[in-house]
């Protein structure tokens, strides 16, 4: 006997089971515990770059942004 022909043989049976799998479904969504504003670290690298002799111009435009594109 296959499950369709049990649900159609006991239709009281079947209805029983589906309101109880309703309820309890509605019952689990309600408790269900939802953050508006959920914990999260951000990932981050650091990058520190020194040249001797160069300015900080120099540095941004020419070390740091390349590192930083390469890396990104």
């Amino acid at each position: 006997m296959s499950l369709w022909d049990f649900c159609i043989r006991r239709p009281v049976f079947t209805t029983v089971l589906m309101v109880t799998l309703l309820a309890v479904g509605a019952m689990g969504y309600t408790r269900m515990g939802v953050d508006l504003m959920p914990d999260f670290d951000i990932p981050v690298v650091n990058i520190v770059t020194t040249m001797p002799g160069a300015d900080p111009e120099v540095m941004d435009q020419d070390v740091t942004d390349l590192i930083e594109s390469e890396v990104g």
